[in-house]
C-alpha cells in the first residue's frame, strides 16, 4: 500500500487501536499491522505520546480487503 495520510495524536492515553478506530470511524481488519509497518519503532508505545504523526493508509486501500465470500461449511 503506497497511499497514506498523516495524523497527528492529539489525546493522551491513546492506544493505536483506539486511534485507528476513531480515525476511520470503524474496525478495519489488518489496519493496526499495516499502521505498524509504516511507522517503525511505533511498536515500542503501549500508549502514543501526545504530538506523535502517524502515517495511516487511506480507507480506500482497505475497500478490496474487506470483501469476504461467505463459505458453507455443511450442505
Amino acid at each position: 500500500m503506497s497511499d497514506y495520510e498523516v495524523i497527528k495524536v492529539r489525546a493522551t492515553g491513546l492506544k493505536l487501536s483506539d486511534l485507528l478506530w476513531s480515525h476511520y470511524r470503524r474496525r478495519i481488519v489488518g489496519a493496526v499491522e499495516e499502521v505498524l509497518h509504516l511507522n517503525a519503532g511505533l511498536s515500542a508505545f503501549v500508549e502514543l505520546p501526545l504530538g506523535i504523526e502517524i502515517k495511516v493508509p487511506v480507507a480506500s486501500s482497505f475497500e478490496a480487503a474487506e470483501q469476504v465470500t461467505a463459505v458453507r461449511i455443511f450442505d
